[in-house]
């Protein structure tokens, strides 16, 4: 470059940069054009371009543009990025967040961030996903694969288990199918679907007679303990002030739309967002103990291990 521009690299790099942050924001331009103008940021400093990537990572942008942002962002080295990444870590969707944990992992030093963003409880286990978890308690860095190692045997809620022990007679005892399908659709219908009942909102309750009765109850009663990353739920600030919350059911460039129990739907534009952040819990509650008893419990193992 310096022998092509007559020494003049450092002039014609920081013109292209200019260049591609105007076309980053004039929002005339087709997505796809500003998307591709991200790739030139890459030819600066990060330091002096941190601003214009905490823009671009902002919930109202489409989608398009804050994938393009992630990816210049992996190639950098500063460990601002890191903290950039953390920072927004919250707001990101399901789909942001698993690349965004792939970034932070690929480096040395960002993982290190990463972990002790998890440890000091910034972030939830669950947001991280427990494969990421495994990744990490594999990694080269002896302290981060400790501290991993050790928070991948803490993050049970104590209470939870309790719960869990409470209801483990109900995997011995012979329950009633015909009786738990009235359970299923008093308590579960609202999100789930088995047999065309309910609604296909949460994980097939179906698919999952494969794991056994044991881990079926440990998801009904510790909704929380492994999380699907598809599965969490988000509150959602729009610019009018009105708060909503729900699962990211599905997301285009410019919009986002929100699932929650009962099919109950929400699409917000992008550009009407002021924040969006994870709960860093499953959109399930905690709670069915209240109404659900032990006996009950074995009537809904039985009807959701039956021949669907």
């Amino acid at each position: 470059l310096a022998a092509v521009t007559g020494g003049s690299a450092a002039e014609v790099t920081r013109m292209l940069i200019q260049e591609a942050v105007k076309k980053l924001q004039n929002e005339k331009l087709e997505v796809s054009q500003r998307a591709a103008a991200v790739r030139s940021l890459t030819l600066g400093e990060f330091s002096a371009l941190q601003s214009v990537f905490m823009d671009l990572l902002e919930p109202a942008q489409p989608v398009p543009l804050q994938e393009a942002a992630l990816q210049s962002l992996a190639r950098f080295t500063d460990d601002g990025v890191a903290e950039l990444l953390l920072n927004r870590w919250a707001t990101f969707s399901p789909k942001l967040r698993n690349r965004t944990g792939d970034i932070l992992a690929s480096r040395d030093s960002w993982a290190k961030q990463l972990v002790q963003a998890i440890v000091k409880k910034e972030i939830a286990t669950a947001d991280v996903g427990a494969a990421r978890l495994r990744v990490l308690a594999d990694h080269p860095d002896r302290q981060v694969a400790e501290q991993i190692a050790g928070l991948m045997k803490t993050t049970t809620n104590a209470d939870r288990r309790k719960v869990v022990q409470t209801y483990t007679p109900a995997l011995m005892s012979d329950g009633d199918p015909e009786k738990g399908l009235a359970v299923f659709k008093k308590n579960c219908a609202s999100c789930h679907q088995v047999l065309g009942i309910g609604h296909a909102i949460g994980p097939n309750l179906a698919a999952m007679r494969n794991r056994g009765a044991e881990s079926i109850l440990v998801n009904v009663m510790d909704p929380n303990r492994e999380v699907n990353p598809e599965f969490l739920n988000y509150n959602l600030r729009l610019q009018d002030g009105r708060v909503l919350s729900g699962m990211i059911a599905s997301e285009s460039a410019n919009s986002l739309e929100l699932k929650r129990a009962d099919n109950a739907t929400d699409t917000v534009l992008r550009i009407d967002i002021e924040a969006l952040k994870s709960t860093g819990l499953s959109l399930m509650p905690e709670g069915l103990e209240k109404e659900i008893t032990v006996g009950q419990m074995a009537d809904l193992l039985a009807f959701l291990l039956s021949d669907l």
